[in-house]
C-alpha cells in the first residue's frame, strides 16, 4: 500500500479500535454465559462489587477526558510534566482503566465468571496490542519527555 494514502495512525483511532474489542468481547461473555452460566461468588457481594466498579468507571474515564481536553487546550508542546496531571500522575492509560472497570463491573453485577473471563481476556489483548501500538505513538510524538513519564507511572495501577 502507498504511504501516501495510508491513514495517519492516531491515539485516539486506536482508542476508538481498542473498544469494539471490550464490546466484542462482552457480547461473546453474555452468550457464552447464557450456555455456561457459571456463579461462584454470593449475589450480594457480587452485586455490590458490580455497581461499585461500574460507578468508578465512567468517573475515571470523564476524569481523564477533561484532564486530556485542559493539556490540549494549552496549544504549546506537551512537557513531561503535562502528562502528570489528574488520574495520568496515578496511570498512564486511565480511559482504559475505566472501560476495563466498567465491563468487570458489569460482569460482577450479573455474577457471572464467564463475562468477568471474556474482561478479563479483552485487557489482556489491549495492553499486548492496542497499549503497545498507542505507547510507541506516544513516543514518537513527545520523544524522552513521554519515555521519562512512562518509567515513573504505572500503566495500570
Amino acid at each position: 500500500m502507498d504511504p501516501d494514502n495510508q491513514k495517519k495512525e492516531s491515539v485516539h483511532g486506536i482508542l476508538a479500535h481498542s473498544y469494539t474489542v471490550y464490546f466484542v468481547f462482552l457480547i461473546i461473555g453474555i452468550l457464552l454465559d447464557l450456555i455456561f452460566p457459571i456463579r461462584l461468588i454470593p449475589n450480594q457481594i457480587s452485586g455490590a462489587i458490580g455497581l461499585t466498579l461500574i460507578v468508578i468507571g465512567p468517573l475515571l474515564i470523564l476524569w481523564a477526558q477533561r484532564t486530556s481536553l485542559a493539556i490540549r487546550n494549552k496549544m504549546e508542546k506537551l512537557t513531561r510534566d503535562d502528562f502528570k496531571h489528574g488520574p495520568y500522575s496515578i496511570t498512564r492509560h486511565p480511559t482504559y482503566l475505566g472501560v476495563i472497570f466498567m465491563v468487570l463491573g458489569f460482569g460482577f453485577l450479573v455474577n457471572s465468571i464467564v463475562i468477568i473471563a471474556a474482561s478479563i481476556i479483552a485487557a489482556l489483548f489491549t495492553k499486548f496490542y492496542y497499549i503497545k501500538r498507542e505507547e510507541l505513538l506516544l513516543e514518537k510524538n513527545y520523544g524522552d519527555d513521554y519515555i521519562e513519564y512512562k518509567k515513573n507511572t504505572s500503566s495500570w495501577l
